[in-house]
């Protein structure tokens, strides 16, 4: 069966925990592949834009041999020349089992047609943006799922945006925010616990500041829904 966007929709109290893996070889990524797919409630997260001293060919062979070997992760590639973007998601469409999560400046600018029920749009905001304006079009335009990374030093602007959404949210709408900021881990929390189906954690190295231990992550979850 092909992965749906369904599986990163928080399933009663749990958030679906998101693991970011950095991936440095084919082979170390498919040992943490194999570690992560033993844990109930956890989907890996593979930042090829995030590998370090590689060419597109380079990442596209990792991209294949994970591909060969895993389904239900989520691929991830911040580009901003569109060309190579194209390229890129592209080749890890050919992966019918797995989500691509693209930024949403480039969705409608890349010359690729992306299945709603693959594709996660991901945006990056400060608290002056408009966002429900923003999440309200990517609905619009047929797609299910939405994360929005938010930069405030404001607890009453990350807040506010919390209730918004809560307002804003609906059945078929798959959700997160994600605070970034050195200090936002206890804001990643609370977001996860809330508002937010799925939630980022990190696997080692750090994607986002504030990201929490996936394990940390884990045992927080059990404590509070044991």
């Amino acid at each position: 069966m092909c992965a749906s966007i369904e599986i990163l929709k928080k399933r009663g109290k749990f958030p679906v925990v998101i693991v970011s893996v950095i991936p440095e070889s084919s082979r170390l990524t498919m040992d943490i592949l194999q570690q992560l797919n033993s844990l109930k409630n956890v989907i890996p997260e593979i930042r090829y834009d995030l590998i370090k001293n590689a060419k597109m060919n380079d990442r596209i062979h990792i991209l294949d041999e994970l591909n060969g070997s895993f389904s239900n992760m989520i691929t991830t590639f911040r580009e901003t020349n569109i060309d190579k973007a194209a390229i890129f998601y592209s080749q890890a469409l050919n992966n019918k089992e797995n989500i691509i999560d693209v930024d949403y400046s480039l969705i409608h600018k890349m010359d690729l047609k992306l299945p709603p029920d693959r594709t996660l749009v991901s945006f990056h905001i400060n608290e002056r943006t408009p966002v429900l304006d923003i999440i309200d079009g990517i609905f619009k335009d047929g797609f299910r799922a939405v994360k929005v990374a938010i930069r405030t030093e404001s607890e009453n602007a990350f807040f506010g945006l919390c209730r918004d959404i809560s307002n804003f949210k609906r059945e078929n709408i798959i959700f997160s925010l994600v605070p970034m900021g050195k200090n936002s881990g206890t804001q990643r929390l609370i977001s996860s616990l809330t508002v937010s189906d799925f939630t980022y954690t990190k696997f080692e190295g750090e994607t986002g500041e504030g990201q929490l231990k996936y394990d940390s992550m884990l045992k927080i979850i059990d404590l509070l829904y044991e």
